[in-house]
This record gives C-alpha cells, structure tokens and sequence, in this order.
C-alpha cells in the first residue's frame, strides 16, 4: 500500500506494519493529479486536483496523522496488476482508516443559527450532490469506522470550499433517507446481517465512468474478490460478481430482482443485468430455515436449485385474486397461461404471511427462464396450491441466442411435407415463416404466447378453358388455440375450398376471418370458377411432436391426380378431388380436425 507523507508529499510503499493514515473520498474532475505526475511537485502543483491534495494533508496533521491515501495518485494505473489489486483491497483500505474525510466539491454550506446552534447544511444542495450518485463512493461510505472519541467524530463530510458539513454519526439520518440505507449500517452495524438484495438497492442509480466499475465497486460490500477484465461490459461483470456472491452465501434474495429497463426479449438469465434491478427488493431478507437447505450453484446449464414449482392454471379463482406484486403496482397480469411460478425462500421483512415467488418459462426437461412479462409477485401461504411440487431445475443463465430461438420454435409448425407442385407463395404476417426451416412459429413465441395463427397462400397451375396453363392459388390457415382442459395448445387448420387467378384474392383479408371458421383439415371438392382441370385434393395432418426436444407440430399436406376433364358439364359439376390413400407411414390425423 502506498502512502503519502502529509508533509512532504512524498509517496511511501507499506508492507507490513501500515501506519495509522487518513483517507479521501470524493468525485473525480479532470484534471487530477496522478500517480507520476508527483515526480515533479512543481508542475503537480499547477493542476487543478492538486489543492485538494494539500488541504487532505493538512487535515491529516490536524488529526494527528502523518499519512493521507487518495486514489488519484496513491495507485499506478498504468499498472494492471496493480489496479486490480488496489481495487480488490479498497474496501478494507477505508475501513482501516483512522479517518475519512468525503469532499463534496458541489455543495456550499449555509449556517444558521438555531435553538441548538447547530450548522444546518443546505438540503437541495447536499442531497443533489454528485457525490450520492457515484458507484465508488458507496463503499467509501460504508466502510469507514463510524465511532469517535473527543479527537474526532468518525467520517467526516466537508463542502466545497472544506467547510466542515458534519460526521456520520451527527447527519447520518440525512444520509440514510438520501440513500436509502438504513442508520445502523451507517453507524457500523455488520454488512453481512444485509440481505444481498438489500445490498444491491443501494447501488441503483449510481454511476461509473467505466460501465464495469459498477460491479467491481461493490467487491467489498459483498466480501468477494474477482479479477477485473476491463472491456467485459457491465452486464458480464455484474454477472461475475452475482456468481462470486453464490459461492459464499445462500441468500435467494439474489434471485428476487425485476427489470425496469426496456428489454428486447421477455425472457431472459437468472442473474440481474445491473443493481438497478434490486429497487423494489430491500425490503426482503432470507429465510432462517431450520431445515436443511440444498446448495445452488452456477453451471454451463443454468442455475441449479431446489425450488418449489407450481402452475398459474392451479391456482384456484380465490389464489389468482390474492396474488400481487411485489412492486404493489395496480392490477395483476402474465404474459401467457404457461407461466410456472418458482417460490424463493425469502419473505419482505416483518411479514410472515406471504412467499415471494418468481415467474418462469418452461424451456426442456428441467430447464427454464425467467419471464420478464410478468411480476415477481407476493401469495399467501395458504394460497400455494396442494400439487405445488418440489424439485431440483435448472434456470438459464444464458447469453447465447440459439437458446432463444429454441423458445421460439415451441408451439410452432414444421412442415415437414410440402408438396413439390405447390409452392407457398407468401405468409402472413410475413415473419412467421421461417422458409429456411420450413417453420411457421409466431413472432412472440418466445413469451409463451400459445394461441395464433398464420396463413399461406399455396400456388399451382391447372388448365384453362382454352387448355392453357395459368397459374391459380388457394388459401390455408393453420394454428393453435390453448385448450383449458388439457392445459396446453391444440392445432387447428381451415383450408379455404375455392381456387383463383393467382393475385386476385388478399391473403390479409382471409386471414383476418381464417380463426372464426370452422376447423377443415381436408377438401375433396374445390369451387374451381374458370377452371375445366381440378386434378387435385388436399389434406392437411397435423401431429403434436417432440422436435429437438421442444413441443411443436408437424404438418403434412397430401393431394391426389385423378382423370382429366375436359367437358364444361366437368365444369359445372366440379371435379371429384380425392385424398391420397393412407400409409402405415402417414401422420396420424390429430382428432380435433376430425368432423
């Protein structure tokens, strides 16, 4: 650790033995003085954060201290090595200091004479100061002792021409409700005895010039340790930090946070993407469980835990009512009838009524993923339905979008048969077909929504009047509806029975009715108009499948050639369309088409 010597100036490196030493915290400016820039004390002097480095020392001597550290120039950051140390130790650097002085560079100090002729500091200004919304200067407010004796009262706040503001132990009320943080942890009280969500609410809504110094500044109010991998981003390391949480602590409030940003995807990790995803969270503490709990780790599938699951459809009409969010927002809405909720073994602080559970999506087999459509949410103990089961899952902590796709291809149609003399012309919506793969998947799979439809326009060519070929279309729907009885979506397609001019008909405008008619998986009969050849037929199968372990549907179309007509009584009689005999190798026809 190296010091600076409040008279000289000058830089001293401590091994062992550290002498007792003042602390500075406050914001950086622009024009610091650093760590080479004390070779030469006279150009030093020149810059702007050298003042600030003469009145630190002097307010050492004052306080009988013959060492001052300041982050500015007390580390070599061209140093790797060393900056990662200094920021894995900095915690404990300002939590052995003798003293602490905070330099709130952007707040002035009005004295007022009261009955108690105390000093009352400008409200607007000290709250509004830059200082409470730095993400390094958390720590450098826990951390130091709070305790004091007739020398000095503890860590000691200073305004901008270093007026002194007071010490934590006389305004630390005013910092607690700036903050947030509660007077105990600021007068001292164990940091440990915090719930980890408790923790990370008071990092939110601070801010790093470096995205990453938002996880790494907090290294010490969770006593971990991790090496700093600058260019990783905020989300990896703030990811990093939750996992080296995990590794000490069962705490599952961990696991209890809820966006607030805008996100491109409902579901996601198990792990927060920043602190400001634990603001409606410090409320809530761990069980103190007498039973045993199951240990959760990270792994390459996810997190791995024991938890309590049940289904949002088990919830009787009363449980649906008495669920609420957590964040006691008005009404209470999923995104979808397949939402699992996972209870957490953590609760708010003084209430023993109510679990605090988390939404999830089903992925495979045992893996899921948090919904973001929905709200971690609060349900009695007596509403947490009699089949509730417990069991170990895993939840992904996933950053790869293949796994996204895969939620997308649930409920979704593979056509796994098309016919070589039928091309599907176009789709609508237009994105949900998927032509590489031959999948029909709706665009918002991916929050479980599991009742939709798209349809195609099929184009063909058939014989004219005058024995031309031309090319004619026809219309088809194919989608799922959720079946409350069995709980999951059931397929259902409509085949339109007429057959036009290609281009004279709009898919949109059958689309918008296809879901309103009736099922029709077969037509034997078309209503051909113009046309003196209708040698076709067509059957749709539809089988609930398995593919790649994800629940979709496999669609086969079948048509049959018969004789040619060319008589116009064939035309007004319509030709005979039969089906394609039936093989031990055909899909099975899926029974809600059967009519």
């Amino acid at each position: 650790m190296r010091l600076l010597d409040a008279r000289t100036l000058e830089l001293k490196t401590f091994v062992d033995n550290i002498p007792p030493y003042a602390i500075l915290s406050h914001c950086w400016t622009d024009d610091e003085v650093v760590f080479s820039d004390l070779a030469d004390l006279e150009q030093a002097s020149k810059k702007t954060g050298f003042a600030k480095i003469v009145k630190t020392c002097e307010l050492a001597i004052g306080d009988e201290l013959d060492f001052a550290w300041i982050d500015t120039c007390c580390i070599d950051k061209s140093s790797s090595t060393e900056l990662s140390e200094a920021i894995n130790s900095m915690f404990a650097w300002y939590r052995n200091s003798q003293q602490c002085y905070a330099y709130l560079a952007d707040v002035e100090l009005e004295v007022a004479i009261t009955e108690i002729g105390r000093k009352r500091i400008r409200g607007t200004t000290f709250a509004q100061s830059k200082w409470f919304r730095r993400a390094w200067t958390l720590q450098e407010l826990l951390a130091p002792s709070n305790s004091w004796t007739s020398r000095d009262e503890g860590m000691k706040f200073y305004s901008r021409d270093w007026q002194l503001l007071g010490s934590k132990a006389t305004i630390g009320g005013q910092i607690s409700e700036i903050t947030g943080i509660p007077v105990e942890y600021l007068e001292g009280q164990s940091l440990e005895s915090a719930s980890i969500s408790m923790r990370m609410s008071w990092a939110a809504d601070r801010q790093a010039t470096r995205s990453e110094d938002i996880a790494y500044s907090l290294l010490g109010i969770f006593d971990v340790n991790m090496p700093l991998l600058y260019g990783e981003g905020r989300t990896k390391a703030f990811r990093r930090l939750q996992e080296e949480i995990m590794k000490i602590s069962e705490d599952e409030t961990l696991f209890a946070w809820e966006t607030v940003w805008p996100i491109e995807l409902l579901t996601a990790g198990v792990l927060a993407t920043r602190p400001d995803d634990f603001q409606s969270t410090r409320d809530l503490i761990p069980f103190a469980s007498d039973d045993p709990v199951p240990p959760h780790i990270i792994t390459h599938r996810g997190l791995r835990i024991w938890q309590t699951l049940f289904h949002n459809h088990q919830l009787d009409k009363y449980g649906r009512e008495m669920l609420r969010s957590l964040q006691q927002l008005p009404g209470m809405s999923w995104s979808g009838h397949d939402i699992i909720w996972g209870i957490l073994r953590c609760h708010v602080v003084h209430d023993f009524q109510h679990f605090i559970i988390v939404p999830l999506r089903y992925l495979s087999a045992d893996v899921y993923l948090r919904d973001h459509g929905t709200s971690v949410s609060l349900i009695p103990f007596g509403c947490v339905p009699p089949s509730a089961f417990t069991r170990e899952i895993y939840i992904r902590n996933t950053r790869a979008s293949a796994i996204q796709k895969s939620v997308r291809r649930r409920w979704g149609f593979l056509i796994r048969n098309p016919l070589e003399d039928i091309e599907i012309r176009q789709c609508y919506p237009k994105d949900a077909w998927n032509k590489k793969d031959n999948i029909l998947q709706s665009k918002d799979n991916e929050t479980g929504t599991s009742s939709w439809h798209a349809s195609l326009e099929l184009n063909f060519s058939l014989t004219t009047k005058t024995g031309h070929p031309a090319n004619y279309m026809m219309f088809l729907s194919i989608g799922c509806k959720y079946d409350n009885t069995v709980k999951k979506p059931q397929p259902w397609c409509h085949i339109n029975d007429a057959v036009w001019p290609q281009g004279t008909k709009k898919l949109e405008a059958y689309h918008a009715i296809a879901s309103s008619l009736s099922p029709r998986n077969e037509v034997r009969r078309f209503r051909a108009g113009e046309l003196i050849r209708t040698n076709l037929s067509l059957k749709v199968s539809i089988t609930p499948t398995k593919i790649l372990s994800q629940d979709m549907f496999v669609v086969d179309f079948h048509h049959a050639e018969v004789q040619q007509h060319y008589t116009t009584a064939a035309l007004d009689s319509q030709a005979q369309l039969l089906p394609h005999p039936a093989s031990d190798s055909s899909p099975p026809m899926y029974g809600v088409f059967r009519s």
